[in-house]
């Protein structure tokens, strides 16, 4: 059964990767980030979050209209959660340093919806000639007595991607085409060992070790490469705080 869906995404800049293609490319380090959303902010107001996994590509500013949102983002760093005053804001992106008035490398309107959580998440174009942002509602609301994951595929020539829990038969999810996301599943809480493969081969394309997962609490893992032009598989490991009540 499949677990993926496309999200919205935004044109950005340029940058070239290439697919992980054997066993002996794999990588099973990870990067492991907190960005847990501030529960002391009004319910009515929205938090949102910028996670870099473009491999090679510039640092970056982001602006919610004409405020800087976000300094100095670079690649495999995870923001953490800002409040926004406005439901509709224009995002831009711009290359750290350049001058608020300076073309932007990106520039887009989201609908937002006061109360909720959102995440931008830099990818790299499929075609390799640019860079696109996936949009994504952070929806932490679940059974507290379970724990929350999801995958988002941010490398670039990989699709069809399978991830299990080490131990289990079954797929945790399946058929993760790059820039998808696969939307939360609840799993049971413990420590664990993700197991990325090819939907055709069991061949083993990324291993994550000593995952946590704690009950009523989401983990994010986004797929990339560890640097431009690199045919290696690695993960942005991102620990959230508490579901929404």
């Amino acid at each position: 059964m499949r677990h993926s869906f496309r999200t919205a995404i935004l044109p950005i800049a340029a940058l070239a990767l290439i697919a992980c293609e054997a066993r002996e490319d794999r990588v099973e380090t990870d990067s492991a980030v907190a960005a847990t959303p501030d529960v002391n902010v009004a319910r009515e107001e929205a938090q949102i979050r910028v996670v870099h996994a473009v491999p090679g590509g510039p640092a970056v500013d982001v602006y919610a209209g004409d405020q800087s949102a976000f300094s100095n983002v670079e690649f495999k760093s995870v923001t953490p959660y800002r409040v926004l005053g406005a439901n509709l804001p224009e995002f831009k992106l711009l290359e750290t340093g350049a001058a608020p008035t300076s073309t932007p490398m990106a520039e887009n309107r989201e609908v937002i919806i006061d109360g909720r959580y959102y995440t931008l998440i830099a990818i790299p174009k499929g075609d390799g000639v640019g860079v696109e942002i996936m949009a994504l509602r952070d929806d932490h609301d679940g059974n507290d007595s379970k724990a929350r994951i999801r995958v988002v595929n941010a490398a670039r020539g990989l699709d069809d991607l399978d991830v299990r829990i080490q131990g289990q038969d079954d797929a945790l999810f399946d058929d993760i085409d790059f820039s998808t996301e696969a939307g939360f599943n609840d799993v049971d809480p413990g420590t664990v060992t993700l197991i990325v493969t090819h939907e055709d081969s069991p061949r083993e394309l990324l291993r994550i070790t000593d995952l946590t997962l704690e009950a009523g609490k989401a983990v994010t893992i986004v797929l990339t490469h560890p640097s431009a032009g690199s045919s290696k598989l690695e993960a942005i490991r991102v620990t959230e705080g508490p579901m929404r009540k």
